[in-house]
């Protein structure tokens, strides 16, 4: 029974982020992701990965444009993504 318990204590379930098409403001995004990075103990390999996989249809793009898409860091393409998308919606602000 002790084993079950202690089992149970040691797993931790991973959540996931939503995927980002670009559409929906990317503040709101980049914050749900960075609470999933942080619960999940994501290093920045692991944050970048992750990233790269939510991006989806238009926001899929900022991973094709730059020659170098295979050596970009996490920041980089955070940098990336907000100012393609960061600015959407300034105007009703």
């Amino acid at each position: 029974m002790w084993g079950q318990v202690q089992d149970s204590i040691q797993r931790k379930h991973h959540i996931l982020p939503d995927k980002f098409t670009g559409n929906t403001p990317v503040e709101s995004f980049l914050a749900q992701f960075t609470c999933c990075a942080t619960y999940n103990n994501w290093n920045e390999r692991d944050k970048l990965a992750h990233l790269r996989w939510c991006l989806t249809g238009n926001a899929a793009q900022v991973l094709w444009d730059n020659e170098q898409h295979d050596s970009i860091t996490y920041q980089e393409l955070v940098d990336r993504i907000i100012q393609r998308f960061g600015n959407r919606g300034q105007e009703e602000r």
